[in-house]
């Protein structure tokens, strides 16, 4: 039993239910609002007997909870999961969690949005576009593709799903990184996890991952970064002579310390760094652009985001 609270992570129960449960329930309910009306009705018209009139209004009421329920899974998805870990401090946050579970999460958020993202920028496309006109050139070409009424509000259903899922994962992305020091916890969480780790390849997945997550946090607040980073990994992977254990160990105290600057100091003496001042080198004008580049993606996909939901809810709101 001690081991399986250790091991339970609430937090990563709620992403998976936000990110995976509630798309679905919002795509099941699209759909019913918009091809299954009439079903619906006939539904309810054989279970009063034929008293269409009380029928009729049950189905009313029905669909009016559909979109009720719509708009409480909009409010879960982007407003209380994108904002729920700001209650308290991100430290705090992040302090009482797994940090194996942690780690994954985020990485999954990633994953989630990178795989997605072409899919996103679609439906946002297409969602504005069908507010614009219902005759675009983008509405055209989905319905002469999908000339089924049923395939059409199928496609409505999962593209409805995928937008609303990646507009929850990139918000809580964005709000997350939005915090200067998120980068260093990430990297303590991945130092934690790795000390919990008996097998020496998931220990050496998440020292990289513990080395590139603070390499990014000295990047954005000192400008710098550290010099030859893949050289010290594979260092500490390939060279038998280090005591990995020791050195490891004495990774995992740095990170704890207040001082965020301690695991520099502390890199350097392990590794009897002979000049300690080009250990942190300017950070490259292509990675600077590339940051930019991704921050202004980043702006983009959030006012598409908002544009889009908006929109929807827009539309959501006269179906009936």
């Amino acid at each position: 039993m001690k081991s399986l609270n250790q091991n339970y992570d609430k937090h990563l129960i709620t992403t998976i239910i936000v990110l995976v449960a509630l798309p679905i329930l919002l795509g099941s309910s699209t759909f019913v609002l918009i091809s299954d009306q009439i079903e619906v009705l006939a539904f309810f018209g054989q279970f009063f007997n034929d008293n269409f009139e009380v029928a009729y209004e049950v189905t009313y009421q029905f669909l009016v909870s559909l979109i009720l329920l719509q708009y409480l899974i909009f409010a879960i998805m982007l407003i209380l999961y994108p904002v729920y870990p700001f209650i308290f401090s991100i430290e705090n946050h992040l302090n009482q969690r797994n940090p194996k579970s942690a780690v994954v999460e985020y990485q999954a958020l990633k994953k989630i949005v990178y795989a997605l993202l072409p899919i996103f920028i679609f439906a946002i496309a297409l969602i504005i576009s069908s507010a614009i006109s219902p005759d675009t050139p983008l509405t055209d070409l989905v319905q002469s593709l999908l000339e089924d009424p049923i395939h059409q509000s199928i496609f409505s259903s999962i593209i409805a799903a995928i937008f609303f899922a990646v507009a929850s994962a990139l918000l809580r992305i964005i709000l997350l990184n939005g915090n200067k020091h998120f980068k260093f916890y990430l990297a303590r969480l991945s130092f934690r996890a790795m000390s919990g780790m008996e097998d020496d390849l998931e220990r050496m997945n998440y020292l990289i991952e513990g080395f590139n997550f603070y390499n990014k946090y000295i990047r954005s607040t000192l400008g710098l970064q550290i010099n030859d980073l893949k050289r010290i990994y594979s260092r500490i992977i390939a060279d038998d002579e280090l005591e990995k254990n020791h050195l490891m160990e004495k990774l995992c105290q740095a990170f704890e310390d207040c001082d965020k600057l301690k695991p520099i100091r502390s890199l350097t003496g392990l590794f009897e760094v002979s000049d300690p001042a080009g250990f942190l080198v300017k950070e490259p004008i292509a990675r600077r652009l590339e940051d930019w580049v991704s921050i202004v993606g980043k702006i983009a996909s959030v006012l598409g985001a908002v544009i889009g939901a908006i929109v929807a809810l827009l539309s959501t709101s006269v179906r009936i």
